[in-house]
């Protein structure tokens, strides 16, 4: 029994251990400024109205797979807690098993019936979530069946961050 307990407590220690702390150089937690140091692209702000505020690449200028692509920053509080990077469609599938090999077996996903969904509904989404669900590829599709794709990573503590954000906006009127 002992054995079990120390067995499941050293999962459990090497799952939280294995959780992103970022992408590339940015870390979670860095500021606004911090990044703009490292992007070195043209960033926009934009208030998403969650209390989270994303600074949007302007350009397709951040090195991805040989290519060049947008890069947003989610900030909750000044800090960094997401990276979202545009990917090209046609190359979801290699990027999940990708993923499959660095992280292992996906976390979490809305399934297969959500990744057929977006061939033939307008306003699909289908994503697969790794690491504890804190790198994830999205897929949408738009009103005119356009697709798109994005491949993010976000702070474990995300969640927890924005719910914080959104409880001390209202506090004071409860």
């Amino acid at each position: 029994m002992k054995c079990a307990i120390v067995l499941s407590t050293l999962l459990l220690l090497t799952r939280l251990a294995s959780a992103v702390d970022g992408y590339k150089d940015f870390e979670f937690g860095m500021s606004v400024a911090e990044v703009k140091k490292i992007v070195k692209i043209p960033l926009s702000r934009k208030d998403s109205g969650n209390d989270v505020v994303w600074y949007l690449s302007t350009v397709e200028g951040f090195p991805f797979g040989g290519k060049k692509v947008p890069i947003s920053f989610g900030f909750v509080g000044g800090k960094l807690l997401r990276v979202a990077l545009k990917i090209p469609t046609d190359k979801t599938g290699s990027i999940i098993n990708s993923l499959t090999e660095k992280y292992g077996p996906s976390s979490s996903s809305s399934g297969l019936e959500s990744m057929v969904t977006l061939d033939s509904t307008p306003n699909a989404e289908a994503y697969v979530a790794f690491d504890g669900d804190t790198v994830f590829v999205k897929i949408t599709s738009d009103e005119s069946m356009q697709q798109r794709a994005l491949l993010i990573y976000t702070s474990p503590e995300y969640d927890r961050h924005v719910l914080q954000s959104q409880k001390k906006s209202v506090e004071d009127d409860l």
